[in-house]
């Protein structure tokens, strides 16, 4: 089958107009701790935010320098897909009133009182590194929790099991960008996209060569496996695209909890926005139901918005691999 322009801009702004649910909203909410580390524990909430943006509120329960009880609060946000959080600002949180007093918010005291990194690194483990200023009167910490579990969001429904390590075998990292990595101009063989990275189509990104305007398949195919909670972002350019050419595959099999995420490098912010990348393009070697002139059997046809993909043929079975719980956000783009 073919998934054109046409029809990547209708789910672009069929999405647009929906609340999209964000891969991480429910995998990593709730309640986090370490016996061995005296009970010390943090609660989570994600709260998204427009534009692919999303901010884990965080609090955290330590001791001060006497060894009294304190509570921290940090802020991380960055863009969907991103659990790596550095420099982020960390306040003590003071004042209030006990019983049935409830003064005003203004009324708390709100101090800085040191910088922290965060790196949400599975279902299973959160690592905060906590450096306090010099007047904070709270040792530096590291803190490395577990989960509370929860009914229906912990192992059996969280799919972010394996800590980052380095970029999948096949795809490049990005220097300066943490856990960001480059797919190829085009996929031959496999190729797994795991959800502890996000990864960016730098341009044109083709999943096997292209089929002959004879339709004859190219020999050098490939299949594209996409990880549950996956962020794929196209580059700077709206142009970039992934294709995947007649004979090749792609599964795609994301979870309710955690959908597949296909989007631009920025999010398109209303349904009539220009698309911030082309979207995702996919050949197939079923029959055609129109005339083309490509060929002289008119078995194959090329894609008006890409020249170089050639679709169609004479196999009804066929199969260009599985889409499930995937989400096209901000396509359309020329």
């Amino acid at each position: 089958m073919l998934i054109k322009k046409l029809l990547a801009t209708a789910v672009a702004t069929l999405l647009s107009g929906a609340v999209l649910a964000d891969v991480y909203e429910a995998s990593f909410e709730g309640n986090w701790y370490n016996e061995s580390q005296s009970g010390r524990g943090v609660s989570v909430d994600y709260v998204p935010q427009s534009g692919g943006n999303g901010t884990y509120y965080i609090i955290s329960f330590t001791y001060d320098a006497q060894g009294n009880p304190t509570w921290l609060q940090y802020l991380a946000t960055g863009r969907e897909g991103q659990r790596l959080f550095k420099n982020v600002e960390v306040s003590r949180v003071s004042g209030g009133a006990p019983g049935n007093t409830f003064p005003p918010l203004s009324a708390l005291s709100v101090v800085k009182v040191g910088t922290a990194t965060i790196d949400i690194a599975s279902c299973s483990k959160i690592s905060i590194d906590f450096t306090p200023s010099a007047t904070a009167n709270i040792p530096a910490v590291n803190q490395v929790v577990t989960r509370l579990d929860a009914p229906g969001v912990g192992a059996s429904a969280c799919p972010f099991v394996t800590p980052f390590t380095a970029c999948p075998t096949g795809t490049t990292a990005i220097a300066g960008q943490d856990r960001v990595c480059e797919l190829p101009p085009i996929v031959t063989g496999d190729l797994r996209l795991t959800n502890n990275a996000t990864y960016k189509l730098a341009g044109r990104v083709a999943v096997g060569g292209a089929l002959s305007a004879a339709g004859v398949v190219a020999s050098n195919p490939g299949r594209l496996f996409i990880e549950p909670g996956t962020v794929v972002r196209g580059g700077d350019a709206n142009s970039s695209r992934l294709i995947i050419n007649p004979g090749s595959k792609i599964f795609a099999e994301g979870t309710p909890v955690a959908p597949i995420v296909f989007t631009g490098a920025t999010e398109v912010g209303d349904v009539n926005g220009t698309g911030t990348w082309s979207g995702l393009i996919i050949g197939g070697r079923a029959p055609i139901n129109i005339g083309c002139t490509l060929s002289a059997t008119n078995t194959t046809c090329d894609f008006e918005a890409d020249p170089g993909v050639i679709w169609g043929g004479t196999d009804p079975t066929d199969s260009s691999g599985v889409l499930k719980y995937v989400q096209i956000r901000s396509a359309g783009g020329i």
